[in-house]
């Protein structure tokens, strides 16, 4: 069976995600498995809550198991289905420990919140979600918070010359069967670049097996200032759901989000970012 590994710091930020991980495991028919990685040290505004006549582990293992049985009183209803979920606490380094998770055989993707709360829980969370969705391998959906799970029915497609690699582009294809939302191929225009070429690539890809059964549009829009602007603005302009990037080593994620790439996620405060991995060659 499918399973969304959901790591969590016991944040509200994260706890926003692992209910956005229901949402998706549900309409995805997946298993959760959310953990919880502790790396030895505490810092105040993420103290172990200690229960009375159990250990550290124990202690652990049961704030863990609390969590994933809170749901807000609106959603109750919704949420309490027959979804599996396993928990597990894992005692390690917690970059480390998510990836050695996300490489198990039926771990289709992370999801994981981009920021917590607090200034302590923020830094350490802000930059986890950042380490992980670049050094994970499966792909990785970056939760901003508030934001509640719908089926996707607007995906945007951040695309350049890596993302017309045709593993990046059936990924997706495969990903949106689930969904058949529409797909918005948004390409920003930058000097010496022609994008009639990402263009025909990315509609040759799209037929390469017959229809791909959704609609989608093909868009250039031209960098005025930053990359990220453009295709935030082109996301909150027509109501996209889910920003879909493409990262192959230090390929288009790493160009256009920089070197603080904690710092520019958090611009994404409403909507969900989904980085692909593959390994294609040039």
């Amino acid at each position: 069976m499918k399973t969304l590994l959901v790591p969590v710091d016991f944040s509200a930020a994260s706890h926003n995600a692992y209910l956005y991980a229901r949402g998706m495991a549900h309409t995805m028919d997946a298993m959760l498995k959310v953990v919880h990685v502790f790396s030895g040290t505490f810092e105040p505004e993420a103290a172990l809550i200690l229960t009375a006549g159990m250990g550290r582990a124990a202690s652990l293992q049961k704030q863990l198991d609390d969590f994933v049985q809170r749901f807000p009183e609106q959603q109750e209803g919704k949420l309490l289905t027959q979804l599996k979920v396993e928990t597990e606490v894992i005692h390690g380094q917690t970059v480390a420990s998510i990836v050695e998770q996300s490489k198990q055989a039926d771990v289709e993707m992370v999801v994981i919140a981009t920021t917590g709360q607090g200034d302590v829980i923020d830094r350490l969370l802000g930059s986890v979600s950042s380490a992980v969705a670049q050094k994970v391998e499966r792909p990785v959906v970056l939760v901003p918070p508030s934001v509640q799970y719908q089926p996707y029915k607007r995906i945007m497609y951040a695309s350049n010359l890596e993302s017309t690699y045709e593993e990046a582009i059936q990924q997706l294809v495969q990903f949106n069967q689930i969904f058949n939302a529409a797909v918005h191929f948004v390409h920003v225009v930058e000097e010496g670049k022609i994008y009639e070429e990402i263009s025909e690539e990315i509609f040759g890809r799209l037929f390469a097996n017959n229809d791909p059964g959704f609609s989608f549009s093909l868009t250039s829009m031209y960098n005025s200032q930053s990359v990220l602007d453009a295709l935030e603005r082109y996301a909150e302009q027509n109501e996209m759901e889910l920003l879909v990037l493409v990262n192959r080593q230090r390929g288009f994620l790493n160009n256009l989000l920089g070197n603080s790439m904690t710092k520019e996620m958090s611009k994404y405060t409403t909507i969900p970012l989904m980085v692909f991995h593959f390994t294609g060659f040039d």
